[in-house]
């Protein structure tokens, strides 16, 4: 078993690295010399991690240009090769591999950027669920209100970033010709990505509505919340931020603070 073992890893190693190594040994040429039939599955492999990362990375491909981003690709599947048959996962850590690589660079912000990117696939492979209908608050008295922890949508995800990243996606969409000009000491970007009845929606949040989320998501009361912003960011209007994000659709459903049960206040 060991010896089946050895040869299953050479193989991987062909066909994912650089190297044929001994594995050539154990192929029969047949018309074709070992090495040049390891060739045709490593370039299988390989174009179908490229093809993958450039359908999920479409701002990163324009950004770098195809060929930068065809090299950069190639070094990052040397590092993070698929480990599942889902080509989908093959982008997981391609905005960290960016962070690690740009870093101290011109190009720092690819690796936010490329965080967008990936947050609008997740957005898309999320599992779908009902937002939540304000009408069902109702059964709550109002001093419970600052019990409410709200349930963000499993197909909202939130990137925050120190460069402008939304006004770099939206100059770098296929129909844009001549990408305009984006000043990247614009500000701090907060940009929800989620996916709606027909569409996904990617909009900045102010401050607010980004402490709020990121707040829920981590289990913290409204009320906690609201006491966290206004100690911070006194001038926050917390419940025009709640109201727009519950109008949104970023949450699913609610619950009390200490009630680990089911969901409530969605209707589906």
């Amino acid at each position: 078993m060991r010896r089946l073992r050895e040869l299953q890893e050479a193989v991987i190693e062909a066909v994912c690295g650089d190297d044929p190594g001994h594995a050539a040994s154990h192929v029969t040429a047949s018309g074709l010399e070992a090495t040049a039939r390891l060739e045709v599955y490593r370039n299988n492999v390989q174009e179908g991690f490229l093809s993958a990362l450039e359908i999920g990375f479409p701002v990163v491909v324009r950004l770098g240009g195809a060929e930068w981003f065809r090299q950069t690709a190639l070094a990052f599947m040397q590092v993070h090769p698929s480990r599942s048959g889902d080509l989908r996962m093959v982008g997981q850590q391609f905005a960290t591999y960016l962070a690690r690589l740009l870093k101290g660079t011109p190009y720092e912000y690819f690796a936010d950027t490329a965080r967008l990117c990936w947050a609008y696939q997740q957005v898309l492979d999320a599992p779908d669920a009902p937002p939540l209908e304000l009408a069902s608050l109702a059964g709550v008295a109002a001093d419970r209100y600052h019990d409410l922890v709200f349930e963000p949508h499993p197909a909202a995800r939130v990137v925050v970033s120190p460069y402008p990243v939304l006004r770099i996606w939206q100059a770098n969409q296929p129909d844009v010709a001549e990408p305009p000009m984006v000043h990247l000491d614009a500000g701090v970007s907060r940009v929800l990505v989620l996916r709606r009845a027909a569409h996904v929606e990617l909009r900045e949040l102010s401050i607010a509505e980004h402490l709020l989320l990121d707040g829920f998501a981590g289990g913290a009361s409204l009320g906690e919340l609201v006491e966290r912003i206004w100690a911070g960011h006194r001038e926050a209007d917390v419940p025009d931020a709640l109201a727009t994000l519950a109008q949104l659709g970023a949450f699913a459903g609610f619950r009390m603070r200490n009630d680990h049960g089911p969901r409530k206040g969605t209707h589906g």
